[in-house]
Protein backbone atom coordinates (compact mmCIF):
# COMPACT_ATOMS: atom_id res chain seq x y z
CA UNK A 1 0.00 0.00 0.00
CA UNK A 2 1.25 3.40 -0.98
CA UNK A 3 0.98 6.17 1.71
CA UNK A 4 -0.69 9.03 0.83
CA UNK A 5 -2.00 7.57 -2.40
CA UNK A 6 -5.69 6.06 -3.25
CA UNK A 7 -5.08 2.12 -3.26
CA UNK A 8 -4.09 1.30 -7.47
CA UNK A 9 -6.64 -0.18 -9.33
CA UNK A 10 -7.04 -3.69 -10.72
CA UNK A 11 -8.67 -4.68 -13.22
CA UNK A 12 -10.65 -7.72 -13.34
CA UNK A 13 -10.18 -10.32 -15.83
CA UNK A 14 -12.55 -9.80 -19.01
CA UNK A 15 -13.15 -13.74 -18.96
CA UNK A 16 -12.48 -16.49 -16.56
CA UNK A 17 -12.56 -19.97 -17.68
CA UNK A 18 -12.37 -23.42 -15.74
CA UNK A 19 -10.83 -26.45 -17.40
CA UNK A 20 -10.89 -30.16 -16.74
CA UNK A 21 -6.57 -29.97 -17.17
CA UNK A 22 -6.16 -30.25 -13.65
CA UNK A 23 -8.28 -33.06 -12.80
CA UNK A 24 -6.96 -35.10 -15.97
CA UNK A 25 -3.05 -34.17 -14.73
CA UNK A 26 -4.41 -35.43 -11.40
CA UNK A 27 -6.01 -38.76 -12.78
CA UNK A 28 -2.88 -39.32 -14.70
CA UNK A 29 -0.55 -38.58 -11.87
CA UNK A 30 -3.00 -41.25 -9.72
CA UNK A 31 -2.39 -43.61 -12.23
CA UNK A 32 1.18 -43.73 -12.72
CA UNK A 33 2.19 -43.73 -8.77
CA UNK A 34 -0.71 -46.33 -8.17
CA UNK A 35 -0.29 -48.46 -11.32
CA UNK A 36 -3.81 -48.19 -11.11
CA UNK A 37 -6.73 -46.36 -12.45
CA UNK A 38 -8.21 -43.34 -11.01
CA UNK A 39 -11.42 -44.92 -10.95
CA UNK A 40 -10.03 -47.68 -8.84
CA UNK A 41 -8.43 -45.63 -6.25
CA UNK A 42 -11.44 -43.48 -5.87
CA UNK A 43 -13.69 -46.79 -6.00
CA UNK A 44 -11.22 -49.06 -3.15
CA UNK A 45 -10.09 -45.56 -1.11
CA UNK A 46 -13.25 -43.79 -1.08
CA UNK A 47 -16.25 -45.31 -2.01
CA UNK A 48 -16.39 -48.05 -1.05
CA UNK A 49 -14.97 -47.69 2.92
CA UNK A 50 -17.56 -44.52 3.13
CA UNK A 51 -20.07 -47.26 2.30
CA UNK A 52 -21.35 -44.30 -0.63
CA UNK A 53 -23.78 -46.59 -2.07
CA UNK A 54 -24.65 -44.44 -5.02
CA UNK A 55 -21.45 -42.93 -6.23
CA UNK A 56 -19.64 -44.01 -9.18
CA UNK A 57 -16.14 -43.08 -10.78
CA UNK A 58 -17.37 -44.32 -14.34
CA UNK A 59 -13.88 -44.49 -16.78
CA UNK A 60 -15.57 -43.69 -20.21
CA UNK A 61 -19.30 -44.57 -19.46
CA UNK A 62 -21.80 -41.78 -20.03
CA UNK A 63 -24.99 -42.79 -18.52
CA UNK A 64 -26.14 -41.96 -15.27
CA UNK A 65 -28.32 -44.84 -13.74
CA UNK A 66 -31.08 -44.30 -12.18
CA UNK A 67 -33.29 -40.58 -11.43
CA UNK A 68 -31.34 -37.61 -11.91
CA UNK A 69 -31.87 -34.15 -12.80
CA UNK A 70 -30.76 -32.85 -16.23
CA UNK A 71 -28.33 -29.83 -17.17
CA UNK A 72 -28.66 -27.76 -20.12
CA UNK A 73 -26.52 -25.12 -21.95
CA UNK A 74 -27.70 -22.48 -24.30
CA UNK A 75 -25.62 -23.11 -27.90
CA UNK A 76 -25.75 -19.98 -30.48
CA UNK A 77 -27.30 -20.98 -33.36
CA UNK A 78 -25.43 -19.69 -36.80
CA UNK A 79 -29.23 -17.76 -37.83
CA UNK A 80 -29.02 -16.43 -34.67
CA UNK A 81 -30.58 -17.26 -31.29
CA UNK A 82 -29.63 -20.23 -29.21
CA UNK A 83 -31.10 -24.02 -28.37
CA UNK A 84 -30.69 -25.62 -25.02
CA UNK A 85 -28.15 -28.64 -25.58
CA UNK A 86 -28.72 -31.67 -22.61
CA UNK A 87 -25.02 -32.29 -21.76
CA UNK A 88 -26.27 -33.98 -18.71
CA UNK A 89 -24.33 -37.17 -20.34
CA UNK A 90 -21.01 -36.86 -21.47
CA UNK A 91 -17.51 -38.34 -20.93
CA UNK A 92 -16.58 -37.83 -17.56
CA UNK A 93 -12.65 -37.97 -17.93
CA UNK A 94 -10.16 -37.78 -15.44
CA UNK A 95 -11.61 -36.75 -12.51
CA UNK A 96 -15.61 -37.17 -12.71
CA UNK A 97 -17.86 -38.76 -10.29
CA UNK A 98 -21.55 -39.94 -10.59
CA UNK A 99 -23.23 -39.06 -7.10
CA UNK A 100 -26.37 -38.71 -5.17
CA UNK A 101 -27.31 -35.62 -2.93
CA UNK A 102 -27.40 -38.43 -0.11
CA UNK A 103 -24.26 -39.70 -0.75
CA UNK A 104 -23.14 -36.00 -0.93
CA UNK A 105 -24.41 -35.47 2.29
CA UNK A 106 -22.77 -38.74 3.39
CA UNK A 107 -19.49 -38.22 2.09
CA UNK A 108 -18.51 -34.59 4.87
CA UNK A 109 -19.50 -36.66 7.82
CA UNK A 110 -17.72 -39.97 7.22
CA UNK A 111 -14.52 -38.72 6.10
CA UNK A 112 -14.56 -36.04 8.70
CA UNK A 113 -11.82 -37.15 11.25
CA UNK A 114 -13.27 -37.89 14.77
CA UNK A 115 -13.84 -35.16 17.21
Amino acid sequence: MRVGHEPAAVAAPAFTAAGATGCYVAAMLVENLTGHTYQQEITTRIVQPLHLRDTTAPETGTTIPGPHSHGYIAVPQPAGGTQLVDITEQNPGGGGTVSTTADLDRFPTRSAPPR
